[in-house]
């Protein structure tokens, strides 16, 4: 299962989080972004972490996050070839786009010859539009370069609706094993003594996890019936996000039509 095996991961703490069973099993880690323009503190501590990381196993890829965090409306989810549609106006999405092929341009160097891919799962896992884009990019190299791609099982009430959307394509035989809580709050307290540690204070470590098998399209067939675990998270879901045009003829229109809706 291990042989010729490795972890793609977004951020630094997502390879502890979401993969703290295999950290120590598989050959190698990637992480891919590094960089948050609206959080140099972030980028700052995020690259102290990496220097005193003690495994020796991780590779990072050193690209910016996007920053489009809470820009999807996840009560009305849309996923796009290069990850999830951005509803929120205010948040560009010009950095989304153009990591994506960076994503794939690189990871198509650097996977080659492994033969069991772990990554994120389609929903971004709480419902993170990083991991979703990362692995759609996984995806799409997924039939050329003709490794078996699993992703984690962890899920939230956010991303629950998106999730359900996957649950019918489901491969029939997940892998479960014991998470690594040792290592796991080891690494995360070099993230929070610099400063960088964005996940919850007093997160607990579930007993074990689980990695779903992501079939090809020409291997999927109807899957109903099939039980599958899933790790469930409570977080706060954001608001939906609808924001008029920025130009005052367009606003006035977008209230009057928002008058008649109600």
């Amino acid at each position: 299962m291990f042989e010729k095996s490795v972890i793609v991961a977004a951020h630094p703490d997502d390879e502890i989080l979401w993969f703290s069973s295999l950290i120590n099993n598989v050959e190698h880690v990637f992480i891919c972004f590094v960089g948050h323009k609206s959080r140099p503190d972030w980028t700052e501590g995020r690259k102290k972490s990496l220097k005193q990381y003690p495994l020796q196993n991780m590779t990072c890829l050193g690209l910016d996050a996007s920053g489009t965090l809470n820009g999807a409306d996840w009560k009305n989810p849309v996923v796009t070839d290069i990850g999830i549609e951005i509803a929120n106006q205010r948040i560009s999405t010009d950095k989304y786009i153009s990591n994506f092929a960076r994503l794939q341009s690189e990871l198509k160097t650097r996977l080659s010859g492994y033969q069991n891919v772990f990554t994120h799962n389609p929903w971004g896992e709480y419902g993170h539009e990083d991991h979703i884009q990362l692995y759609r990019a996984v995806k799409s190299l997924q039939s050329e370069m003709g490794f078996t791609l699993w992703f984690s099982n962890y899920c939230s009430n956010k991303s629950l609706l998106l999730m359900s959307k996957y649950a019918s394509d489901f491969y029939s035989k997940p892998i479960t094993f014991k998470t690594n809580k040792d290592i796991a709050n080891d690494i995360t307290m070099i993230y929070k003594k610099n400063g960088c540690w964005t996940w919850y204070d007093g997160y607990q470590w579930p007993d074990q996890e689980s990695f779903i098998r992501d079939s090809l399209e020409e291997e999927k067939d109807s899957l109903l019936g099939t039980i599958f675990p899933l790790n469930m998270i409570a977080i706060e879901i954001p608001k939906a996000i609808v924001h008029p045009p920025k130009k005052s003829i367009y606003r006035r229109l977008y209230k009057r039509l928002s008058g008649l809706i109600k």
